[in-house]
């Protein structure tokens, strides 16, 4: 027993003595348009797709990039240098104050033991302020945090930090499916503890937040570990079906293994959270909005117990001659329960969960992609969470067919530092991400548990409704001294003939009686909007500092709710068909301007 308890010591007191140099690099750092501009001149072989990488990673892909020296302007080299500059500083101990000053926190190296520890802050303040409809509103968002950071030798890195959030947020000012909420759990008021917090805020509310890990790299970066509030983008595409860099955090372990350099094998294993806010006294739910252009917030309010689930995910990405690269992939959102098999990375999660009797929501699916070596990367993906009818002419209507594909390509521009351009088409079928309430089996009493696709409230896949589709173009254009310009237009539609909204679930028996019509996208459309979004950013050379600044244009038209058609079983009403009114709506408009200010991070 004390060799135990010795052993859980050391391994405790290691634990907190661990080193930066195997963390995430977040996503949304520059860093990830460098090394795409790089992958698609065919400057470093092709990337895996499932981000983000660990700081080791990274920094080795810099230096092979900048071999290529002969290949890269005098810009671009530039560029390459700061970025290993940025890396490379908790390779020198703090020797002064203005050492502190500079860089937002005090290291301690100690090079005999291999221990390199950190304390710090950093602070982060966001305004997004503008006019919808001649409205004038406001969004602000203003967070500082604490952290710690350490390491021993190269293998093993450790972040923990909490951060406190000041923030008024406005839903009206973004694209509908591009708002999220910061923060953790809740928001409260310093002056009024039990205020019922909606959204758009009257006031400004605090939070917190918190985003720890733990990583391991072992090796040479072939077999890497982490545990981690963080978020990930899994997939070949500008946000992804199996998990969206537009997603919420969530703690998970995931893990990469690269077991040749043609196979690669992902998985990721966590718990999803929640997020309350004040409950409607007459829907019994949360929304997002006033009026007719809310949305519904699925998740739980606080103290309740609907949504608790686990999610458990893994990919295999293969490569193969001719520059071709193919992937598949599972995913399940599944009630926290001791469901071994979930938690074992190498099982087949479609059979698991049928044996297991059918009650968790499952995705499935693979993806393409192919590199024209110095120009450009062609990429399609297809998904499914159900699938009843293989005929040819029926398996793109079928109501039980419940699909998401995506296609695009990326270009790298021959202009700026490590330039790039992206356009894509996305489609979500009717249904999907959703799932009808299933039966407690975790012995709560007579509670449904919900495990549709979401965490805290959110989408954990691609950020859109489902019965909608998006057409993306996108553009990143690196400038000399630390510039970036990056430029992103959406037209999007939503069709409201079934299942368009999260919270619609197929309903089986209605399904097989045949009260489904066959799928009719186009001509059952109820919402049309345009987002036009071009911005700029400026990292500072001399001082950990970024400012960056974007201006949007919204444009949004849509067609009223008249009625509904229903069907009841014995879990609830579900909705078969919709009926709304023949005019479309005068267009709202949005103008907003966004300016950032990042510093230490």
């Amino acid at each position: 027993m004390k060799k135990i308890v010795a052993f859980t010591v050391a391994l405790i007191l290691i634990t907190y003595s661990l080193a930066a140099t195997q963390l995430s690099v977040p996503l949304g750092h520059r860093v990830y348009d460098v090394l795409k501009a790089a992958e698609l001149r065919g400057y470093i072989a092709p990337l895996p797709n499932v981000t983000p990488f660990n700081q080791a990673y990274v920094v080795t892909l810099l230096h092979e990039i900048k071999t290529q020296s002969n290949k890269l302007s005098h810009t671009e080299i530039d560029e390459i240098n700061e970025l290993l500059s940025e890396f490379n500083v908790q390779e020198t101990p703090t020797q002064s104050v203005s050492d502190v000053l500079h860089r937002g926190h005090v290291r301690y190296i100690d090079k005999d033991k291999k221990f390199n520890t950190a304390f710090g802050i950093y602070g982060e303040f966001t305004f997004t302020g503008g006019t919808v409809d001649e409205n004038f509103l406001f969004d602000s968002r203003n967070k500082a945090r604490v952290f710690f950071s350490s390491d021993i030798t190269q293998s093993v890195s450790v972040h923990m930090n909490l951060g406190l959030m000041f923030d008024k947020l406005d839903n009206r000012l973004f694209n509908a499916t591009d708002f999220t909420i910061p923060a953790e759990g809740f928001y409260e008021s310093y002056f009024d503890p039990g205020l019922d917090v909606t959204i758009p805020m009257d006031s400004f509310l605090l939070s917190f937040m918190m985003n720890p890990e733990l990583s391991v790299s072992l090796f040479d970066n072939r077999f890497s570990l982490r545990w981690a509030s963080i978020k990930r983008d899994w997939g070949v595409g500008f946000n992804n079906f199996q998990l969206s860099s537009s997603a919420r955090e969530f703690n998970a372990i995931d893990g990469s293994m690269a077991f040749t350099d043609w196979l690669h094998f992902s998985f990721i294993i966590g718990s999803l959270g929640k997020f309350s806010l004040a409950v409607d006294d007459t829907t019994k739910k949360m929304w997002i909005g006033e009026g007719t252009d809310r949305r519904i917030f699925f998740t739980d309010p606080f103290h309740e117990n609907h949504f608790s689930n686990n999610y458990s995910a893994h990919r295999v990405e293969l490569r193969l001659p001719g520059n071709l690269t193919f992937s598949i992939y599972e995913a399940l959102v599944w009630q926290k329960r001791f469901e071994i098999g979930y938690l074992n990375p190498f099982t087949v999660y479609m059979l698991e969960q049928n044996i297991s009797s059918d009650y968790d929501e499952m995705i499935a699916g693979f993806d393409i992609q192919w590199h024209v070596k110095g120009k450009l990367r062609a990429y399609g993906a297809i998904s499914t969470s159900e699938m009843n009818e293989i005929t040819p002419s029926l398996f793109f209507k079928h109501p039980r067919n419940i699909l998401a594909m995506q296609a695009g390509i990326d270009l790298a521009l021959p202009i700026g530092s490590f330039s790039s351009m992206t356009a894509q088409y996305t489609y979500l079928g009717p249904f999907f991400y959703t799932h009808q309430p299933v039966k407690n089996i975790n012995g709560n009493g007579k509670i449904e548990q919900i495990v549709s696709y979401v965490n805290k409230g959110e989408n954990l896949g691609y950020p859109l409704d489902p019965n909608s589709d998006e057409i993306l173009l996108h553009a990143s254009i690196g400038l000399p001294e630390g510039w970036r310009i990056q430029t992103t237009g959406k037209y999007q539609r939503r069709s409201g003939q079934y299942g368009y909204a999260i919270d619609m679930y197929m309903d089986y028996s209605a399904a097989e009686d045949g009260k489904y019509e066959l799928k009719d996208f186009t001509n059952n459309l109820i919402e049309k909007k345009i987002s036009v979004e071009i911005g700029a950013e400026k990292t500072m050379e001399t001082f950990p500092l970024k400012i960056s600044g974007s201006y949007r244009f919204g444009w949004n038209t849509k067609r009223l709710h008249v009625s509904d058609e229903t069907h009841t079983d014995d879990t609830g009403t579900a909705i078969i068909k919709s009926t709304f009114s023949d005019a479309w709506s005068a267009p709202s408009i949005t103008h907003a301007v966004t300016l950032q200010i990042s510093i230490y991070r």
